[in-house]
């Protein structure tokens, strides 16, 4: 039986299809926090974290709570940024859920 599960948010500001995604603001809110306040609200995940290397998308997240882990900008994928945060943490958890950072 799985006891500790934690959910990372892998954010970053380079997308090539939008820029700075999780800052644009949808119903006046950025998109990261759409992500992470409906991530909390599952009640599902001992912690919620946001995985970045962006020190802007890290100050938008700590102003509404958010625990952040920074991370390498050589990070290849969110995947990586996701197990690069994990390996940061002291405490470790029996399952990792990777929340995409743009489904909201």
């Amino acid at each position: 039986m799985l006891e500790k599960v934690c959910a990372i948010i892998p954010a970053r500001l380079g997308s090539t299809r939008l820029e700075k995604k999780p800052l644009q603001s949808l119903l006046g809110k950025p998109l990261i926090w759409w992500v992470y306040d409906n991530v909390k609200k599952t009640k599902l995940f001992e912690k919620v974290y946001i995985a970045t290397d962006s020190g802007e998308i890290q100050e938008v997240c700590q102003s509404f709570g958010a625990d952040v882990i920074m991370t390498s900008k050589t990070c290849p994928s969110g995947t990586d940024r996701v197990w690069s945060a994990y390996k940061q943490l002291d405490k470790k958890f029996d399952l990792v859920v990777n929340v995409q950072g743009d489904e909201p």
